[in-house]
């Protein structure tokens, strides 16, 4: 009886670690006239190789696509180089958003999102902050945004949700108007789409304005957790373990009676 108790409690531990994958991603910019040169070095810091390994940037609402690397082992690096022609009119700050497609050991898909920004001529420092609420879905839910304009003077502010793709959103951008040392709160409507339950997504806000001939941009950080259907009737290992503990443990007892 000790031993079959000591292979189930074993059983249990065991399924408490998982493998993982953490994709990093270190963005350098340097503006050559009107080029813009990105060099991106990119490490797998989990502790499982990530295949089929893709970058994809977003710049002034341009795309470009790496070649596919079909490995990337455990701590290993790899460097990617984008050129953009640029044309502006506005000095200050302006986003850049890198989206890291990859898939696990299983072929799994899976997309990691991290914005950067490149300055033209000058920079600049936003007067918008704000904060992304951590959120938990199952299905569907409502992710909040909060922004306070901490400036002087009023703002028209283009914001953006962007969401890996594992995640869709009704709504991604929207423009409006915040008054001086006022915040706002806006509200989105978020659905899992093949996001897989325990894992978390970040959630990236851009935030843009334009004041005295200078372009402003920002952004904000949030993290979006996956949770599984709470149901009585769902199989979880962990509820099934404990279930099969109590009931050898109740046999074991009966057993002890009838001797």
């Amino acid at each position: 009886m000790k031993k079959i108790l000591l292979i189930i409690i074993l059983f249990l531990a065991a399924n408490v670690s998982a493998s993982f994958i953490t994709i990093r991603s270190e963005v350098q910019t340097e503006l050559k006239d009107d080029q813009l040169i990105i060099d991106i070095s990119t490490t797998n810091l989990g502790d499982e190789p990530a295949y089929n390994v893709q970058l994809n940037i977003n710049v002034l609402g341009k795309n470009k696509a790496s070649s596919v690397k079909q490995i990337v082992g455990i701590r290993e690096s790899f460097p990617s180089e984008f050129l953009f022609n640029i044309s502006l009119d506005k000095s200050g700050n302006y986003p850049i958003i890198l989206t890291t497609h990859y898939q696990d050991a299983n072929y799994y898909p899976f997309s990691s999102i991290s914005p950067s920004f490149f300055v033209y001529q000058e920079n600049v420092i936003s007067d918008i902050i704000g904060m992304i609420k951590q959120t938990e879905i199952s299905g569907k839910g409502i992710l909040s945004v909060t922004l306070r304009n901490t400036g002087e003077k009023d703002k028209i502010i283009s914001f953006r949700l962007i969401t890996p793709k594992e995640i869709a959103a009704n709504e991604k951008r929207t423009v409006i108007e915040l008054e001086s040392n006022k915040e706002k709160e806006l509200n989105f409507e978020i659905e899992s789409f093949s996001a897989l339950p325990g894992s978390t997504y970040t959630i990236i806000g851009i935030l843009e304005y334009d004041e005295d001939g200078k372009h402003y941009s920002s952004n904000i950080n949030g993290v979006v957790k996956i949770v599984e259907k709470r149901s009585v009737f769902r199989n979880s290992e962990l509820l099934i373990g404990a279930l099969i503990v109590l009931i050898i443990i109740f046999v074991y007892f009966q057993f002890k009676k009838k001797k």
